[in-house]
């Protein structure tokens, strides 16, 4: 089957395994087509990471997933297994009503980014709808929908700070 790999800078390509091979397998046919080394790949599908002793089926990847590849050299991840990170998500921006309002989230490294806001929608009780969310991390670099909390390097397991932005309503 075909499986389709996207790196977090964007480079698509496909693999040919066969559907009860092993994650390892997977990541020795990345080395063979693209050349990054089976041990500096991490894969995620469905905001999970894919790990070694697993094989495909287990994983729920058929033929025309796509897999999301996260190199070190990217400077993406932090070496060991997907971690929980716990996120202090503070909101600024148009919600003078609100004041600085914090909520905490404890959530696995995989977790995307569009989940993420709706599960500060989901604490806020809807006071914070994340389709008007902007996420903001390290130096005002904001967080993409698509991607995964890995992505953006986070110190794990400590705390890290998020600013929301809450933009206008249209």
């Amino acid at each position: 089957m075909e499986v389709t790999i996207e790196t977090m800078a964007g480079k698509v390509f496909t693999v040919e395994v066969w559907y009860m091979s092993s994650v390892t397998a997977m990541k020795m046919a990345v080395e063979t087509k693209e050349g990054f080394p089976v041990e500096s790949q991490r894969f995620f599908f469905k905001d999970r990471e894919l790990h070694d002793d697993m094989d495909v089926a287990q994983c729920s990847v058929v033929d025309g997933s796509r897999v999301w590849l996260v190199l070190p050299e990217n400077g993406y991840f932090r070496s060991g297994r997907a971690a929980n990170v716990r996120l202090r998500v503070v909101v600024t921006g148009a919600a003078p009503q609100l004041g600085r309002l914090g909520v905490t989230l404890h959530v696995s490294s995989a977790c995307t980014i569009r989940r993420l806001k709706e599960l500060v929608e989901e604490r806020t009780y809807g006071a914070l709808p994340a389709a008007r969310l902007a996420l903001l991390v390290g130096n005002n670099v904001e967080m993409r929908d698509d991607k995964a909390v890995a992505v953006y390097a986070l110190p794990w397991p400590e705390r890290v700070d998020v600013t929301a932005v809450l933009a206008a309503a249209s």
